[in-house]
């Protein structure tokens, strides 16, 4: 039969397989690693800023110019009341048709000191109230060295003032100050708990019932007379019968072996820690 107890001592002498010490270790380890990566992410990250808003807007657009879409640039151009320059406005020949009221406000808003679209009269307007013109895609120069600027290069004028405005938002932020995640305070708790518990049971039921009959004879006479003829009859019955037995055996029997062995093992750590951090500067100006 099995002995529970032994077995649950052999169980707890597994116990040595458990690592616990360098399971301990490795959580605080792999936790104040975790720490330190997100700060060193939140300083650089940081870092980023100061060095974006450093920059020339020159150097800034160069850097930043391929995170402005189209989508952006066309719903700059179209909440200022600009007409929507884009492939999807052009004709076969790259020319987008405007009318002098959008010439104007092109001119006002991009066009710096010396330069002209690159537009031309549309011929044959007819009774068009409002001239029209044919905005050339690629600026060019005429034969005075005169700028003459496509709508192209207009697009291009958005979007760097779309990366302006961006990097005024980021000067701005970064006067209000940064939020930046510290850990105020934190706890970490390793346990470990070892439990074994045996036993071992059997059981068994057996019941016998025994009937028995017995055995014997049996027997008797028979004799008869007659009245109109003489005549007589008599006889002899007999028999035998041999007694049987049924016999049916049930028998009980329940035996039970139960031997229980409960070793509890407990372990714990707990650690309690707090982070400090110096306050960020900002960069004098």
């Amino acid at each position: 039969m099995a002995n529970g107890a032994g077995n649950a001592v052999q169980l707890a002498t597994k116990l040595g397989e458990v690592d616990f010490p360098e399971f301990t270790a490795a959580l605080i380890t792999s936790t104040f690693d975790a720490l330190l990566k997100a700060h060193i992410h939140q300083m650089k990250t940081y870092a980023d800023i100061i060095e974006d808003i450093a920059m020339t807007l020159d150097d800034y657009v160069k850097a930043y110019r391929n995170t402005v879409s189209d989508e952006e640039i066309d719903e700059w151009l179209e909440n200022h009341g600009l007409p929507i320059l884009s492939t999807s406005e052009a004709d076969d020949n790259d020319n987008i048709t405007i009318t002098e009221d959008d010439k104007t406000a092109l001119e006002e808003t991009f066009l710096r000191e010396g330069e002209q679209l690159n537009a031309q009269p549309i011929q044959n307007q007819g009774q068009s109230s409002s001239p029209k013109y044919s905005l050339a895609k690629d600026s060019t120069t005429d034969n005075n060295n005169t700028p003459r600027i496509g709508w192209e290069e207009i697009r291009e004028r958005v979007a760097e003032m779309i990366l302006a405005r961006r990097q005024d938002l980021l000067r701005e932020l970064v006067r209000m100050g940064l939020v930046r995640l510290v850990v105020d305070f934190g706890e970490i708790e390793t346990r470990i708990l070892f439990s074994v518990y045996g036993t071992s049971t059997r059981s068994r039921t057996t019941y016998e019932y025994t009937r028995k009959t017995r055995e014997g004879r049996i027997g008797g006479r028979v004799s008869a007379r007659g009245k109109l003829k003489k005549w007589f009859v008599k006889g002899f019955l007999g028999g035998y019968y041999q007694g049987g037995s049924v016999r049916v055996r049930t028998s009980s029997s329940y035996d039970r072996d139960t031997t229980g062995s409960r070793i509890d093992i407990f372990g714990r750590v707990y650690i309690r820690f707090k982070s400090d951090y110096a306050p960020l500067n900002l960069p004098e100006e």
